[in-house]
C-alpha cells in the first residue's frame, strides 16, 4: 500500500461535493464545508461519560477499560461535536453546508465482526459477547441525528444524506497484509466500487418517501445544479432525477441546458 501497488482501503474522492461548492462560491454564495479531517476538537473522555445520549445508548461501556471501548468514545465525541454544530449552521446565513460524521467508520472497522460473528471464523467469543450490540447501537443513534435533520428541515431547504459504508469482508491475504501493517483487529473493507444510499427531503420540491434506486454519484451532482438554480451544460454527465421532484416544482422551475428548455 506504501507503495501505491495496492489500495487497502478506499480512497476519499469529494470532487463533484467540491465542485458545487465551487458554484455556490463564484455566484457570492457562503458555503461551510466540514468535509475535511482537519477539524479536530481537543478529544475530553469526561464529556463523553457525563454525555446523556452517550448514557442512553452505551451506558455499558461507560465503566469499561479497553482499546476498542476508546475507540467507540473517541468516534461519538467527533460525532457529537458536529452534530450540535447543526443547529448554529442552521441558523446562519449560509447557502451550503456540507458536514461529515467520521464515526460509523471506526465503529464499523473495528466492531463489524462481532455483530456478523457468523460469517468469519476464529472471532474470540468473549469479545463477541462484549462488543456485538455496539454496531447496532452506534446506528440507532445515527437514526436519531438523521430525524432531527428531517425534522427541522424548513421550507425551501434541501437535505441530502449520502452514505457509502458498503463494507464487506476482508479477504484472507490482505488481512494478513494489515496485520504486517499493525492494524490488527480490522475485518473488513468498502470496496473500490461500493454501493451506497442518497436520502433527498424537501418539503416543496421532492416527492415523500420517493424511492431513489440506480442513481449514480454523477446523477446527484447534476440534480444539485438544477436545484441550485445553476446553468447545466451539455457535458454534464448525471441525469437530473426529475422524476423525484413534485411536478409543481418542475413546472415553475423548468430545466435549462445551454439555452434550450428540456421537458
Amino acid at each position: 500500500a506504501k507503495l501505491n501497488f495496492i489500495s487497502l482501503f478506499k480512497q476519499s474522492k469529494n470532487y463533484f461535493i467540491n465542485n458545487i461548492e465551487r458554484f455556490y462560491k463564484k455566484n457570492n454564495y457562503k458555503t461551510y464545508n466540514l468535509l475535511d479531517s482537519n477539524f479536530s476538537p481537543i478529544y475530553s473522555e469526561k464529556s463523553v461519560n457525563t454525555n446523556d445520549k452517550f448514557t442512553y445508548s452505551f451506558s455499558q461501556a461507560k465503566k469499561v477499560n479497553s482499546k476498542k471501548i476508546r475507540i467507540l468514545k473517541k468516534s461519538f465525541f467527533y460525532d457529537d461535536v458536529i452534530r450540535n454544530l447543526i443547529p448554529e449552521l442552521k441558523r446562519s446565513d449560509l447557502y451550503l453546508t456540507i458536514i461529515n460524521l467520521p464515526g460509523m467508520e471506526k465503529i464499523t472497522k473495528y466492531f463489524y465482526q462481532y455483530y456478523f460473528s457468523k460469517i468469519f471464523k476464529n472471532i474470540n467469543e468473549t469479545e463477541t459477547k462484549k462488543y456485538s450490540w455496539i454496531l447496532e447501537k452506534y446506528y440507532e443513534y445515527y437514526d436519531s441525528i438523521v430525524g432531527n435533520l428531517i425534522s427541522t428541515t424548513g421550507n425551501n431547504e434541501m437535505l441530502i444524506i449520502i452514505s457509502f459504508f458498503e463494507y464487506k469482508p476482508l479477504p484472507v491475504w490482505r488481512r494478513m497484509i494489515i496485520n504486517l501493517l499493525n492494524k490488527k483487529g480490522v475485518y473488513v473493507y468498502i470496496p473500490l466500487e461500493s454501493e451506497g444510499c442518497v436520502f433527498f427531503y424537501e418539503k416543496n420540491a421532492i416527492k415523500k418517501n420517493y424511492p431513489l434506486q440506480n442513481v449514480n454519484i454523477y446523477d446527484i451532482y447534476s440534480t444539485l445544479l438544477y436545484y441550485s438554480g445553476f446553468q447545466l451544460t451539455r457535458n454534464l454527465n448525471g441525469k437530473i432525477l426529475k422524476d423525484a421532484f413534485l411536478e409543481e416544482f418542475l413546472l415553475n422551475n423548468p430545466i435549462f441546458i445551454q439555452g434550450n428548455k428540456t421537458p
